[in-house]
């Protein structure tokens, strides 16, 4: 490092309270970024949160002699109301974040498209494609279509969280990848009508599944050899695979610092509400 790289830590920029993150978020979005998994995340929640009254309030829970196992047991948010079986991550999930979570969405969005340009060019990467499907009324809207000049390439961005009930009942608080399978699944289901309509192969279907904590799917990876195997890539391979590691890199930088300011607004909007009861 050269002389004063260390000069941003003394700037006063911490100083800012919306900067800051108190100690049980800043836990929690450092072992969400670590791609710790599901349940040692509610576990570390359950220890280390000794102000329940800032997170949600119990409604029930199932017999279980691990009094750590917080999959079990389901708790009323205080902002939302909805019941939810883990409090540790439902501030990616509270309704009170949707406008949140559709900013995250947009920016992803944004930066696949960059990529995608750089691939192929600008000219042929469009957004918001409505697909109409033959014969039917039935209409989806892509996030991205590349036009490559053979043939389409369809992209729908995604991003699951573990801690949604339709994954959690399948068992994604113990097996990471459970979130990632049956995202990519809903998203092949809801295009595969389309795709059969156009005789459009499944192989050009890119659904961009990128977890909370920034696993991505399966057809993500499959994106990086497909395009390497194109004709004429409009960039070299090698330049190729370093916009695609820039993508996943910003793309997890992205959730990171969505997260994060989800998981802390969750936390002080609790801990207003609470200050207030008392």
């Amino acid at each position: 490092m050269g002389k004063g790289a260390s000069n941003w830590i003394r700037s006063g920029l911490a100083s800012f309270p919306a900067l800051h993150l108190a100690d049980p978020t800043f836990r929690r979005l450092i072992a969400l970024r670590l791609f710790a998994e599901p349940a040692v995340l509610a576990n570390q929640y359950n220890n280390n949160n000794n102000n329940s009254s800032i997170d949600a309030i119990p409604v029930n829970s199932h017999s279980n002699t691990n009094t750590n196992a917080t999959s079990t047991s389901f708790f009323q948010c205080s902002l939302c109301s909805e019941t939810v079986p883990c409090r540790s991550l439902h501030g990616l999930l509270c309704s009170r974040n949707q406008d949140a979570r559709t900013r995250r969405h947009s920016h992803l969005k944004l930066i696949l498209i960059e990529f995608l340009s750089k691939v192929f060019g600008h000219e042929k990467v469009h957004s918001e494609v409505e697909l109409r499907i033959p014969n039917s009324n039935s209409m989806i809207k892509a996030d991205v279509v590349v036009d490559t000049g053979v043939s389409s390439l369809i992209f729908d961005v995604t991003i699951p969280c573990c801690a949604a009930s339709q994954y959690m009942n399948a068992g994604s608080i113990r097996d990471p990848k459970v979130t990632l399978q049956m995202a990519e699944h809903e998203k092949v289901v809801k295009y595969t009508p389309f795709l059969e309509a156009r005789n459009i192969s499944v192989d050009a279907f890119f659904p961009i599944v990128m977890e909370t904590s920034g696993r991505i799917g399966d057809r993500v990876m499959a994106l990086s050899q497909y395009i390497g195997k194109l004709d004429r890539p409009t960039i070299r391979v090698d330049t190729y695979h370093s916009a695609f590691n820039f993508f996943l890199a910003r793309a997890r930088t992205t959730l990171a610092r969505s997260n994060g300011n989800m998981l802390r607004f969750s936390d002080q909007c609790r801990i207003a509400l609470s200050s207030r009861e008392q």
